[in-house]
């Protein structure tokens, strides 16, 4: 993607009625073949906190989760650390216990998030805790035994990690090495090829997003034969929720703070002993602790979102789970009152408009970018879009120049578009509401998703994103190379 330093002729009027002069930006996309194939379940969710009481019954929480279908639910983190399990024992009515524990999962509780996974169509993916150990700092499996065998007795189809941030261990002055979690992670295989005849293992959940963290997770994965690990995974924040400020939210160089880290890890895995096995962002989100409340549900914060998801796909990172489905700011869904946040419409769009095949950008990873495009094949499913339609994702960081969009492929050139243009509903980056083209982002009276469609324009018709605002658009008779298989 080049910018062209030529001034269009033409003022931009904004929608506050501002106007901003505008740079050409050239998109070229190569459609001739995909640069990486996702799962169809690349974004998924979290639930952390509170996860044993959350009322999974709720109609309008299934519904709102099931939009953001199919995907997995990854059950960890923290709470994981302090975990009870009340399971009985085979043959006997004692119930196992875990250390340090403020959390009890009960078999009614794992029920009800087993039900809830089955009735919103995502999977499930549990975190043991792993804070169960010996006095020489080697896993114990025993507490985790009778909510195993549980599992297994119900013929449950569940995937598994074990403990959360082993790297932050120290915090509780335990001090689990690499290697010894790698060794853990072998016996714990050993456990689950023994109780279930198929059956999937990731971690180990890395904290650090810098070197410390692939330097742990280099030398983990040495530790686990090949074939005991199905994915390897870590964490990502920009920063810390208390020092959250919102311009650093479209910020390109706190943005490129992820592009860094991910191709960083990347590399840790394509050259171990793993290097074919997925790649998962287990839990990210825009700042840690809970996020922030000044940022994290703003418009703004979206520049974080969509700008992660583009990259994670590019670089072929199989699984993003957002951080979190319900709980914390930083949610999205607000936990109370159920009400969407902004990133969990973008969430939507994205799920509706950007197919598992990852098309290459020219320049779609280059440092400093202003301007940002993503780009996929559109799902054969979506509702007006042929075979062959491709979708972009375009973010103008830019908070005084507009971008002019001009298409150097004659097939996206020539091809009718249906934009999503999605706007502050104040013009303001601090705004938590949004719309869709004009239209509030926001649930119908009877709780349901609003239709979410698109303005259909025609070939050759001006694409221009305003000052720091994002858009989505989708090629809709492009029939490209790369889409059409």
């Amino acid at each position: 993607m080049r910018m062209v330093v030529m001034m269009v002729v033409a003022a931009v009027t904004l929608a506050s009625g501002a106007s901003a002069t505008a740079h050409n930006v050239d998109v070229e996309v190569n459609v001739t073949a995909g640069a990486a194939v996702l799962p169809p379940l690349f974004l998924s969710v979290t639930i952390d906190g509170g996860f044993a009481t959350l009322n999974y019954s709720d109609p309008q929480l299934q519904k709102l989760t099931k939009a953001l279908s199919p995907g997995y639910i990854r059950f960890g983190g923290n709470s994981h650390q302090r975990m009870n399990y009340s399971f009985p024992q085979q043959g006997s009515g004692d119930f196992a216990t875990g250390a340090d524990a403020t959390t009890t999962l009960t078999p009614e509780a794992w029920n009800a998030i087993y039900a809830f996974a089955g009735a919103t169509n995502m999977e499930v993916v549990f975190g043991l805790n792993g804070l169960t150990l010996f006095k020489n700092m080697s896993w114990n499996e025993e507490p985790a035994f009778p909510f195993l065998n549980y599992v297994a007795d119900h013929k449950q189809f569940v995937g598994w990690e074990l403990g959360n941030e082993p790297d932050l261990y120290s915090k509780r002055n335990i001090t689990v090495t690499p290697g010894q979690r790698g060794n853990d992670f072998y016996r714990l295989r050993g456990i689950l090829n023994n109780l279930f005849p198929i059956t999937w293992l990731m971690g180990p959940d890395i904290a650090d997003s810098g070197p410390k963290g692939q330097a742990y997770m280099a030398t983990f994965l040495k530790h686990v034969p090949v074939g005991m690990l199905d994915g390897a995974t870590w964490h990502q924040y920009y920063g810390s929720g208390a020092s959250a400020k919102l311009w650093m939210a479209s910020d390109p160089l706190v943005l490129d703070k992820f592009v860094d880290e991910a191709t960083a890890y990347s590399h840790v895995l394509r050259t171990s002993q793993h290097r074919d096995i997925w790649m998962w962002l287990g839990e990210t989100s825009n700042f840690y602790d809970g996020g922030s409340k000044s940022v994290s549900p703003t418009y703004a914060a979206g520049f974080m979102w969509l700008d992660k998801l583009g990259v994670a796909a590019r670089l072929n990172t199989s699984i993003v789970c957002r951080q979190t489905l319900v709980g914390g700011v930083y949610s999205l869904i607000e936990h109370d009152t159920l009400t969407p946040h902004i990133d969990y419409w973008l969430s939507v769009l994205h799920k509706r408009l950007f197919g598992p095949t990852v098309l290459a950008v020219d320049g779609g990873l280059a440092r400093a970018r202003t301007v940002r495009v993503y780009a996929h094949c559109t799902p054969a499913a979506h509702t007006f879009a042929g075979k062959g339609a491709v979708s972009l994702m375009v973010l103008n960081t830019d908070n005084t120049t507009a971008a002019a969009l001009r298409f150097d492929n004659k097939k996206l050139a020539s091809s009718r578009i249906g934009v999503y243009d999605i706007q502050p509903s104040n013009a303001r980056a601090s705004d938590t509401t949004a719309t869709l083209n004009g239209n509030p982002l926001q649930l119908t009276a009877a709780g349901d998703l609003p239709e979410l469609q698109p303005k259909r324009v025609a070939p050759g018709t001006p694409i221009t994103v305003q000052p720091t605002r994002y858009m989505m658009l989708v090629f809709v008779d492009a029939h490209v190379p790369a889409c059409l298989s």
